[in-house]
C-alpha cells in the first residue's frame, strides 16, 4: 500500500502500513482545544477513505448525570463512597 504524505497536522499521527491504516489521536478534546486538524496527501478514490471511523472516551456521560447520595439499605445511613465514570462509543462512523 501507499504511505500518506502528512501535512499539517495536531496531536499525533501513526500509519500502519499491514492495515494501511491512518490512525490519529487527539489526547485532550476540551473547551480550549475543542478542534484539530490532520491533512494528508495519497492517490486513491473517494470510496477508498470511507468510511471513517471514530473512538473517543470521555471522562462525564452524555447527559453528567452525578449520583447525590449512597445510602445503607439497613440503617439508611449515608456512606461512603467513590464513583468513576466514562463515556465509550462502540461505533462511531463517517459514510
Amino acid at each position: 500500500g501507499q504511505i500518506p504524505v502528512i501535512g499539517k497536522f495536531d496531536g499525533d499521527y501513526q500509519f500502519d502500513n499491514r492495515k494501511t491504516t491512518l490512525i490519529w489521536t487527539l489526547p485532550v478534546v476540551d473547551q480550549s482545544n475543542s478542534e484539530g486538524t490532520l491533512e494528508f496527501t495519497i492517490r486513491g478514490k473517494s470510496v477508498d477513505f470511507f468510511p471513517i471511523q471514530v473512538d473517543f472516551i470521555a471522562e462525564t456521560s452524555y447527559c453528567d448525570i452525578k449520583i447525590a447520595d449512597v445510602k445503607s439499605v439497613d440503617t439508611r445511613k449515608s456512606i461512603v463512597y467513590s464513583n468513576e465514570s466514562q463515556l465509550i462509543v462502540d461505533k462511531y462512523e463517517y459514510v
